[in-house]
């Protein structure tokens, strides 16, 4: 008569082992008995559990990055209640769902390729005061929950090869237990894949709709600022240089930054020979500069192109490349250096080749304002400009200045479509100084 492997046996010790994490050294060094109880036979085959694909395992040799992506929009808008259903009908028309809905909130989740359809159709419901979009990279946790998916087939495979050997009713239904426990952990893992996925392929937008204007107290004087513009200011435009942390938010900081002038430059030059002390010009000048791939350092470039004239021909062209990098979402910064060619006909400022060494920076504040400031130190091929400036750390000349764009000014709303640009410069040059205003259009594009 045969033996019967009892609860005790070593092969029902290996099999709680197993089920309680310990080493399966000793569990699968035992030997396969025949599987003779009808317990083996009901569980599913070791076979047919290693032939089920497990999320995140094979499925994740080719796919693509997965990011958590989040906006945060501000609209203002004539009707908050109608806009809010405009809102909630736009999700769905665009293959999205609605998660939040109220009177000044929406949240809505779309497919991260139809991100930039959504937001051009809320610019169609009003003015956009505000946009955010930060992104968290998700596969570290899709790749550990893989794993933990991956060992938890690999243990069901063992506690029913030891099902298999059981030789009792009691070992059996102690395996089946187990194999119970396990298969918990993996649907609970599936469930974690399949919303980690659904996250990888959809962006969450919040929608925060403000009305553009609100009733007024009776008898009460409005004030009236000195700008349009100023009166048009939000909440959402003040703060729009930062925002705060929270649990999904993370810091991000501009990635590449364009800035273009094109405007009208005056200019009066002061202390030159006593027969021409003074002179003055006009001139048409296109200037960019930007900064690109600042991850942490990028590539930074310029070019200027002004002519002009006035008391003598006036023009300065160069071409500029260097390093670049961002503070934050705040500020982006260039180093730049190259070659340019300048000079004042009439014995003004001799024309002639030089290196410009340039330190320039952008201050943002959202599609509000942008500030532009710069520093250029030059070194002179022309013997006539040596030491032209008493005040520069090095070089020959100095040139420093800034300049301030508001797109609102011209009734645009956006950054990027342009609007007033006001500024000046100082330069000194050949033991004179010079005095620049600038006046004309500008226009920014910020990446994040």
């Amino acid at each position: 008569m045969p033996s019967r492997t009892r609860l005790g046996s070593p092969e029902m010790a290996s099999a709680a082992a197993i089920a309680l994490g310990l080493s399966t050294a000793t569990a699968l060094a035992q030997p396969a008995a025949p599987a003779t109880t009808a317990s083996s036979a009901a569980a599913p085959s070791a076979s047919d559990a290693a032939q089920e694909p497990a999320p995140g395992t094979d499925r994740t040799v080719q796919r693509q990055p997965l990011v958590d992506r989040r906006g945060q929009i501000a609209l203002l808008v004539d009707e908050p209640r109608k806009a809010s259903e405009t809102v909630a009908h736009l999700a769905q028309s665009h293959e999205g769902k609605l998660e939040v809905q109220t009177e000044r909130e929406v949240v809505i989740r779309v497919p991260a390729a139809r991100v930039d359809a959504v937001i051009a159709r809320l610019r169609t419901l009003g003015k956009i005061t505000h946009r955010s979009l930060t992104t968290r990279d998700i596969g570290p946790a899709h790749t550990d929950l893989s794993a933990e998916l991956a060992s938890s087939v690999r243990t069901r495979e063992r506690l029913l090869a030891l099902g298999r050997r059981a030789q009792s009713v009691d070992d059996s239904l102690l395996v089946e237990r187990r194999v119970a426990l396990v298969d918990e952990e993996m649907a609970r893992l599936r469930a974690a894949l399949a919303a980690l996925e659904r996250r990888g392929g959809q962006a969450t937008l919040t929608v925060r709709l403000m009305p553009r204007s609100e009733r007024a107290p009776e008898n009460v004087p409005q004030p009236r600022l000195p700008f349009p513009w100023l009166d048009r200011m939000t909440l959402f435009d003040l703060m729009s240089t930062g925002q705060s942390g929270g649990a999904d938010h993370e810091s991000r900081h501009i990635d590449s930054n364009l800035d273009l002038a094109l405007q009208l430059e005056g200019t009066r030059l002061d202390g030159l020979p006593k027969e021409r002390d003074r002179a003055y010009a006009v001139a048409a000048a296109l200037r960019t500069r930007g900064v690109v791939g600042t991850d942490p350092l990028g590539v930074a470039l310029g070019m200027d192109l002004a002519v002009g004239g006035g008391e003598g021909f006036l023009y300065d062209v160069g071409l500029l490349l260097g390093l670049g990098w961002s503070i934050g979402e705040l500020s982006s910064m260039g180093l730049v250096s190259g070659l340019g060619h300048s000079g004042w006909t009439g014995d003004r400022i001799k024309p002639g080749l030089d290196i410009p060494v340039e330190l320039f920076m952008t201050l943002e504040a959202g599609d509000t304002a942008r500030l532009i400031l710069f520093a250029q130190p030059r070194w002179a091929f022309t013997h006539s400009r040596d030491q032209g400036s008493p005040n520069t750390p090095f070089g020959d000349e100095l040139s420093v200045g800034g300049a301030l764009l508001v797109p609102a000014v011209f009734g645009n709303d956006e950054l990027d479509e342009g609007g007033l640009r006001i500024g000046g410069a100082y330069t000194e040059a050949c033991g004179a100084r010079a005095y620049t205003v600038t006046l004309g259009m500008g226009a920014g594009a910020v990446d994040y």
